[in-house]
């Protein structure tokens, strides 16, 4: 099998998403979330190479805990995060 780019699993899983009638704020909110780890990573990344480990890091990150404007984001905003990536490797 060949390998999976990121961007190209966003894309599949946001489909399923919206195949399974979630709404456009839910997938939406996953575009934001999961794009912020592409954007930290690679948009050529391939998904078999992330690891947990690779995702602590991404959610210790300023990328995850800090806001465009470099405060601290919310524990609820990250832990909304935390869930998006949970969905989205589940999916995977």
């Amino acid at each position: 099998m060949s390998a999976m780019q990121i961007h190209d699993a966003l894309s599949e899983f946001l489909l399923q998403l919206e195949a399974n009638g979630r709404s456009e704020h839910t997938r939406l909110q996953y575009r934001r979330h999961i794009g912020a780890l592409i954007a930290w990573l690679a948009p050529e990344e391939d998904v078999a190479q992330i690891t947990s480990t690779t995702l602590a890091k991404f959610l210790s990150s300023p990328a995850a805990r800090e806001t465009k404007k470099g405060r601290e984001r919310k524990a609820s905003s990250v832990n909304g995060l935390r869930g998006s990536l949970k969905g989205f490797g589940a999916f995977m």
